[in-house]
């Protein structure tokens, strides 16, 4: 009997009563073939219909679906393959235009059962068919290569780290509509959500494609910035805004800081403190090529002045450190001195004072 059952079953199935809703004028014309094998009520346990559904059927007209299960993994993956290439991927539809895809497969699943194939929620669904909205349909990752072969066309098109608003947006992602949504499209070109929406609402603007310059263009960078005769030397904001000028349509000030030598946290202090930073660093050629010697040079300068030992606060640091300004940073001059970076902070923000120049007396000096 119950290999007879799953016999019956398939075969129903391959006649394409599948999730089939059906009255009891339908139910009669399926079961002729089967009436000597068994009653009506058996054949309707057969095909999934409960004993008060099947009396509903019978006696007071309603209809019951047949043969209900889960549509096959693959047959799902077939029909979206289908519907991908029919153009309709990532595709905004409304009700009718659901009905009209949902045609073909009308008899092989439910409009809920499509709608879950197409990625639609039954709220949405309820949607979509009381109310007017539209449903974004089969909505999914864009393919990586995809994602780069985009990034590369439009890097080639001079858009690489390009500050753009929400019209000259709207003009790139044009060619690429029907491929994807705005949101998806703002994700490849490194747009957050939120900044889409600024741009969008509020007149922002955003830099797009941003990433990592080339070391090749980096060294070429710095050797024409030290042909500019820019090496070693203390500049404050205004100055790094000058020499940045030339390369602000290629990348963020962040970048060129970082290209000069300039880390995060004194990038922040030389844009918001006013402090000075020394870029391109090196060490001196030739006659300044020994650093050391003029360390050294420096400290026998500041002894000869009476500086040895000697307690100061910070507004004499930077009487001392004024004429050593344009040669060396400030945590390069406390370094001379012997001073560390939060002795000098305490002397700025809390009045302390610090000794510099620490060291043994000479022994001629002792006797």
């Amino acid at each position: 009997m119950e290999k007879n059952k799953e016999m019956i079953i398939r075969d129903l199935k391959e006649k394409g009563y599948r999730n089939k809703s059906i009255n009891y004028q339908e139910f009669l014309e399926i079961y002729e073939p089967y009436k000597e094998e068994m009653k009506e009520r058996e054949f309707a346990e057969i095909l999934g219909i409960s004993y008060a559904h099947f009396y509903a059927v019978k006696n007071k007209g309603t209809k019951a679906k047949v043969l209900k299960g889960e549509i096959e993994k693959e047959r799902k993956e077939e029909i979206r393959a289908e519907l991908k290439g029919q153009g309709y991927r990532n595709k905004l539809i409304n009700y009718q235009e659901f009905l009209e895809i949902y045609e073909p497969y009308k008899e092989e699943m439910t409009k809920k059962e499509f709608a879950e194939i197409l990625g639609i929620s039954y709220v949405n669904l309820d949607a979509v068919k009381n109310r007017g909205t539209k449903a974004r349909v089969l909505k999914g990752e864009i393919e990586k290569e995809r994602k780069e072969e985009i990034r590369a066309e439009l890097k080639g098109q001079g858009y690489r780290n390009k500050i753009i608003n929400y019209q000259e947006f709207l003009k790139i992602y044009g060619p690429y509509r029907k491929e994807m949504t705005e949101k998806e499209f703002a994700e490849i070109l490194g747009i957050s959500d939120a900044s889409l929406s600024m741009m969008k609402n509020k007149g922002r603007k955003s830099r797009i494609l941003k990433g990592e310059i080339e070391e090749e263009r980096k060294e070429e960078i710095r050797d024409e910035l030290k042909g500019n005769l820019h090496r070693n030397k203390i500049i404050n904001y205004q100055e790094f805004l000058d020499i940045y000028e030339p390369y602000q349509r290629e990348m963020t000030k962040i970048e060129f800081a970082e290209i000069l030598g300039i880390s995060d946290v004194n990038f922040y202090a030389l844009k918001n403190r006013g402090t000075r930073v020394k870029v391109l660093k090196e060490k001196l050629e030739i006659a300044e090529e020994n650093e050391e010697e003029r360390t050294e040079e420096i400290r026998r300068e500041l002894q000869g002045k009476g500086y040895r030992n000697k307690l100061i606060n910070y507004q004499e640091f930077l009487e001392i450190y004024e004429p050593y300004r344009r040669e060396l940073t400030k945590r390069e001059f406390i370094e001379i001195l012997g001073i560390s970076g939060s002795s000098l902070s305490m002397m700025k923000n809390k009045g302390r004072k610090s000794r510099i120049l620490k060291g043994e007396i000479e022994e001629e000096r002792k006797e």
